[in-house]
């Protein structure tokens, strides 16, 4: 058995019960809003197995790992293009007035620039970047700042980081997510942004378009052509566009879906593989969107009050950020069936494409007037049908109520204790019409 000091729970601290990560913030990260310029950061994990702190804490510090790659990569190309355009301007200004030295002059005048701008000496000094942008600056060595180039996903990084607590999340959300698509139809592996064109960026829209509707996917264009204007204009990529003018072929929004019938649902369950069959079982008990529910993580689990709730952190609108309580049966189970892997942490896109294919195998039909979201509403028809309160439902939906009331004021936000909330939830699950669709996937 292991104690509380085995290596295996290391950035792991248990105070009284419960297990903390207590993980050792690098320099370059301590600016960071998240860690608000501490040199430890320590939060519960809200778990009293150490098997679960574990895998959270793994988790955790993957994710802190791989900001504070994204940081050094930031301060490398930031070192490296103060020393460039110095070097650079020093170079213009030679160049400008050699026309007017003789050859003796010019030459004395071209040996005070390598001296000043000495490659050498920056590389005895083990200032490799400066040593960089010395020879890509000052002695036509141009191949070198490739190196220095921002990519795709940098300048999500880069432009998320400038613009935290002042852009709009939903803005920041948008570039985030479409990012991550966007490299996944590129094969998965990032490129240099100033290699991205508008061709390879027409062709990803477009296979979007069976997945997304319209209005998700010209929002996506439109905030990474956000980002582009930004980085252009922060001097970190030249030339025009590549999402400038990209042609989105409508599609119809079907911003109305209406719901499957039983015959659909058997049909749908009858064909779906056992990854599927969970996404749609629980898309109807928790009315999530499908981008929700494969984006979970152990960390969106929560114990509230005795109420096992799930967290949903941020989502395609202000008030989707909302807790959703559960049985405590079907909050395990869910646990268990992300925890497992079953939707292997692949994007939103890929899986609202499988069940597209899925509908089609099983009902024949390729429209939009059916779709996953078709599930998000039979649970608001649920909730109706046993005539629970609009605000109720506002909050665990995470619609905005007419009142203005959205769970980004909490679980709180219209009063009531969350074992409300979750007797709610039980007697939607308890519904004629909700049980209809239930008893389906037990069988």
């Amino acid at each position: 058995m292991t104690t509380k000091k085995s290596p295996l729970n290391n950035s792991l601290l248990l105070r009284g019960n419960i297990w903390h990560i207590h993980w050792n913030v690098p320099k370059g990260l301590r600016n960071d809003p998240l860690f608000r310029g501490k040199a430890i950061y320590s939060k519960s994990l809200k778990t009293r197995d150490v098997h679960e702190a574990r895998k959270m804490r793994d988790l955790l510090v993957g994710q802190f790992r791989e900001m504070a790659a994204a940081s050094s990569t930031h301060a490398s190309r930031r070192a490296f293009l103060a020393a460039y355009n110095e070097a650079r301007q020093a170079r213009i200004a030679l160049d400008s007035r050699s026309v007017y030295l003789d050859d003796r002059e010019l030459t004395n005048a071209v040996d005070a620039l390598e001296s000043a701008f000495n490659v050498d000496a920056e590389i005895a000094r083990g200032d490799y970047v400066k040593a960089d942008a010395f020879l890509a600056a000052i002695h036509d060595q141009p191949e070198v700042a490739d190196k220095y180039a921002i990519t795709l996903k940098d300048a999500a990084w880069e432009f998320t980081k400038a613009h935290e607590g002042k852009a709009d999340r939903v803005t920041l959300s948008r570039i985030k997510n479409a990012t991550a698509s966007l490299v996944q139809a590129l094969g998965g592996k990032d490129i240099p942004l100033k290699e991205l064109t508008n061709r390879q960026v027409t062709r990803w829209i477009t296979s979007l378009s069976a997945s997304l509707s319209d209005s998700t996917r010209r929002s996506y264009i439109v905030a990474l052509e956000k980002m582009w204007h930004w980085v252009w204009l922060n001097e970190h990529v030249d030339g025009a566009s590549p999402f400038k003018g990209t042609k989105i072929d409508r599609q119809g929004d079907g911003t109305s879906y209406e719901e499957f019938t039983v015959e659909e649902v058997k049909s749908l369950i009858s064909h779906a593989s056992p990854e599927e069959l969970e996404l749609m079982r629980y898309g109807l008990i928790t009315g999530c969107r499908i981008s929700e529910l494969v984006e979970l993580t152990e960390a969106n689990f929560i114990i509230c009050e005795g109420v096992h709730v799930v967290q949903i952190f941020e989502g395609k609108t202000k008030a989707a950020k909302r807790p959703i309580p559960l049985p405590e049966h079907l909050w395990t189970s869910l646990k268990g069936c992300v925890m497992s892997g079953a939707w292997n942490k692949r994007l939103a896109e890929h899986w609202s494409q499988k069940f597209g294919r899925l509908k089609l195998k099983a009902t024949g039909k390729r429209d939009r007037v059916k779709g996953f979201h078709s599930f998000r509403h039979m649970t608001a028809t649920a909730y109706e049908q046993v005539h629970t309160e609009e605000r109720i439902v506002a909050v665990i939906l995470g619609h905005k109520h007419k009142r203005g009331e959205s769970l980004s004021y909490g679980l709180y936000s219209s009063g009531l204790a969350p074992h409300q909330y979750l007797e709610a939830v039980e007697t939607m699950l308890a519904s004629d019409y909700m049980s209809q669709f239930l008893k389906l996937f037990n069988k």
